[in-house]
């Protein structure tokens, strides 16, 4: 506010009280930011290690989520590449990937060539579930951590997810 001295010039003057206000509130955000962190580092630390299962069969991604969340493990899933790359995309970070190859719109040669490109996600181990044979020397050049074949052994299964995502 402008207003007139008591020597007759023009002078500023603003009230303490509104920038207190202005301050407190400010810190009221920090500290409510400042929380929300703690909480997602929180919240991070108590779940489950997540696998992200990618399969176009939806009997086989159902046999997946319920073998994998009665051993303890988060489980999210997709029903193709594309769908993949969007759940990644929004912020889900999976202690493991188990990807089948053979898939509708986005395959999983696709998904994880997308995957290696894209900083924030190419760090996520990717295992292959394939029926189709001779995909150890296929998948070296994509990185990818292991290939388990059709039919899957369970056992071996959940030994790689084990080695990948130990339970804390």
């Amino acid at each position: 506010m402008l207003g007139k001295g008591a020597d007759g010039t023009l002078g500023s003057r603003f009230r303490v009280s509104r920038l207190r206000h202005v301050v407190l509130r400010f810190r009221s955000a920090l500290v409510c930011l400042r929380a929300a962190r703690v909480y997602r580092r929180l919240v991070r630390a108590f779940q489950p290690p997540c696998v992200l299962v990618v399969e176009d069969n939806a009997d086989a991604r159902a046999a997946f989520e319920v073998l994998l969340r009665q051993r303890g493990f988060g489980v999210v899933t997709a029903g193709d590449g594309q769908e993949a790359l969007e759940v990644l995309r929004s912020g889900l970070k999976p202690r493991l990937i188990l990807l089948d190859l053979m898939m509708p719109r986005k395959d999983g040669w696709q998904f994880r060539r997308e995957q290696v490109a894209d900083p924030e996600l190419s760090d996520v181990p990717v295992v292959v579930l394939s029926g189709a044979g001779q995909l150890q020397r296929r998948t070296q050049h994509l990185g990818i951590a292991e290939v388990l074949e059709k039919p899957i052994d369970v056992e071996r299964l959940l030994e790689v997810v084990g080695r990948y995502c130990t339970l804390q």
